[in-house]
């Protein structure tokens, strides 16, 4: 299989995919081998679309059952998408070559899965001894690799060691993929640095740039690097998600709502995508834009997102004031996320911003009392407060999350509030100290007040000297 866009963008590939797409729309008969159904399913997955993956798997292994290759997708798919174990042994005894490596791999994987990592050991091992010599290295990163996606990284390093040539693309794409698992940021950045040297057309060399580059939050430095990547495939989902999410997080929502909609062209049944132009739009106070943008995302089949959509619906349609209907999805909430103390929150948000200020204060003392309730709790109840214009009642409150809950993550809000209400030296003291203690909720409380370009720990002086 290929499994860097440089190859999608070859002719040879696009006459493939062509040729399988017509024949898809038709309904007549595919004349691909095993590998080009093997490529178009790959191509699919680089492109954010694994349903349509998986058809082309399934539409090779109705031509060609029993391939590996093929299988081996299926075996994956059983592994980390639908959790069914079972699955994947019924499908690792379909594949009629033993011999071929991609059913040794997946047995080691589904090894590991039951947690048998020392009969997985034994069985490399022996594996190991058995291959002739030219073959160690492929085998060898091979093997590292499996062991980092299953966050088993000592023994990733361990096999790694055995590799003779350190200087290759492989060994070295590895190395770079252990120290992001071990949140080795700064030598991530390095290594992917000095792949991009020798090979600057790998779109997932950006892409892993740009993720690292999102983390320690130069997120200057990863728009350029998806910039680079589309330019190399325009249609790279995981390139549109960092630029989008990057875009975001530093306030350029307009920019951010652009990409995500390129994006969504590619992944519409993607609920995150419309989930994220939703929130964009909210931040712009586009509302009603938002609530549909929302309504798209609650119509996709995502139960992992379905409380954070409706969560946000809920908030959209409160602030357009449309209190009954926020109310009614609020039962569904209340389904979907099984939680009590946040439920009765957004109640009394929905009934606060109607101006039913003792509803409000009836449902968030229900939340702030049920037993499952935290710090946390009172946070967004403080939240809900100065979203609605109730200052003084929101600093009154992140005050006392801070100082009696010990609550770091109120420091940022308590500066917000203190330079809404003019108390300046209260506002820098709480700026500077936050910047120290909570660095990632300071940018995205206060991010929008300052320069794209400043990181945190620039705010306070930023602030200071104005």
């Amino acid at each position: 299989m290929n499994s860097d866009f440089e190859y999608f963008n070859s002719d040879d590939f696009k006459m493939c995919l062509k040729e399988y797409e017509s024949a898809q729309k038709k309904g007549t008969a595919m004349f691909l081998d095993v590998n080009d159904f093997a490529d178009i399913a790959d191509y699919y997955n680089q492109m954010g679309n694994s349903r349509d993956a998986m058809v082309a798997i399934r539409k090779g292994l109705d031509i060609f059952p029993g391939e590996a290759v093929l299988l081996s997708y299926v075996i994956r798919n059983d592994l980390h998408t639908s959790k069914r174990l079972d699955e994947a042994k019924k499908h690792l005894e379909m594949i009629d070559d033993t011999s071929d490596p991609e059913y040794f791999y997946c047995m080691i994987e589904i090894m590991l899965t039951e947690e048998k990592d020392e009969e997985a050991d034994n069985a490399i091992r022996q594996k190991y001894e058995e291959i002739d010599d030219e073959e160690h290295d492929n085998f060898v990163v091979d093997i590292a690799e499996i062991y980092t996606d299953y966050c088993l990284l000592d023994k990733a390093d361990e096999w790694l060691e055995k590799t003779c040539d350190k200087e290759s693309l492989d060994y070295k794409e590895i190395v770079g993929r252990i120290a992001m698992a071990e949140g080795n940021d700064a030598k991530a950045i390095e290594i992917y640095q000095q792949l991009l040297d020798e090979n600057p057309f790998s779109c997932e060399y950006w892409d892993s740039l740009a993720t690292l580059q999102i983390q320690t939050q130069r997120f200057n430095d990863a728009i350029a690097s998806c910039e680079y990547s589309l330019a190399i495939s325009p249609n790279n989902h995981i390139a549109l998600r960092n630029k989008a999410n990057a875009l975001y997080t530093t306030g350029l929502y307009e920019e951010a709502i652009e990409t995500y909609n390129q994006l969504a062209k590619i992944a519409p049944d993607d609920a995150a995508v419309f989930l994220s132009i939703g929130a964009a739009m909210m931040n712009l106070g586009r509302y009603a834009e938002a609530v549909e943008q929302l309504k798209t995302a609650y119509k996709k089949d995502n139960s992992l997102l379905k409380a954070d959509i409706v969560r946000e619906l809920v908030i959209g349609l409160s602030r357009l004031r449309r209190t009954e209907e926020a109310l009614k999805y609020i039962e569904e909430y209340s389904k979907v996320a099984d939680n009590t103390s946040e439920t009765n929150v957004l109640k009394g948000h929905v009934y606060l911003e109607a101006g039913n200020i003792d509803k409000a204060i009836a449902y968030f003392g229900k939340a702030v009392n049920d037993p499952d309730s935290d710090s946390g709790t009172t946070m967004r109840i403080a939240i809900s407060f100065y979203d609605t214009g109730e200052t003084e009642m929101a600093y009154n409150l992140f005050k006392e999350i801070y100082y009696n809950i010990n609550e770091d993550k109120a420091l940022p809000y308590i500066a917000l509030c203190a330079k809404d209400l003019g108390k300046h030296d209260v506002y820098l003291a709480c700026l500077k100290e936050a910047c120290e203690k909570v660095p990632d909720e300071t940018r995205l409380v206060l991010g929008d007040m300052f320069p794209v370009e400043l990181s945190v720990d620039e705010y306070y002086d930023y602030e200071k000297n104005k």
